[in-house]
């Protein structure tokens, strides 16, 4: 498609359509930073056998726009309380593919089921920290400790009654 030039309705459903029946909906809708350019490749593959001749790029953007869309009116309908009778266009079909995908929340950088690990930073201390060692303590923790350990500086057992 030439720069500038706006999808049509028929485009739109289109990808859509190919979007639905790629297996990926999960992907394309959660708010993920996992790679998807061959996905991208293969819909506008998809939009060219089609006739419409759609780069990567303006897919993707097209998705984008749809899908910040959709969320951005599902957002208002719920906080609004009560819905419109004149929905937006292409709502419909991208609700359907938002259930089928696991209803992602928008924004979330993780796909439903993916466990975040911890930062490198975090494994670091993990890994060098001896299974016995205890957690750094802060202020508090330090406090507390010492207060425990004072029988051993002859204040006597802290479970003992001092006399």
């Amino acid at each position: 498609m030439p720069r500038g030039r706006a999808w049509t309705q028929a485009e739109v459903s289109s990808l859509l359509s190919l979007v639905e029946g790629s297996g990926e909906a999960a992907l394309l809708m959660a708010s993920t930073s996992r790679p998807n350019e061959a996905l991208w490749r293969e819909i506008s593959g998809g939009l060219a056998e089609a006739g419409y001749g759609s780069s990567v790029a303006q897919c993707r953007s097209k998705w984008k726009a749809l899908k910040q869309a959709f969320h951005s009116e599902r957002e208002t309908r719920r906080k609004a309380g009560r819905h419109s009778p004149r929905l937006p266009p292409h709502y419909r079909a991208m609700k359907a593919i938002w259930k089928a995908a696991g209803r992602p929340v928008f924004g979330e950088r993780r796909l439903p089921g993916v466990v975040k690990l911890p930062s490198r930073k975090r494994r670091s201390a993990l890994a060098t920290r001896s299974p016995f060692s205890p957690k750094t303590p802060g202020i508090r923790g330090l406090r507390q400790l010492e207060s425990g350990l004072s029988w051993l500086r002859g204040g006597g057992h802290p479970s003992s009654p001092s006399y």
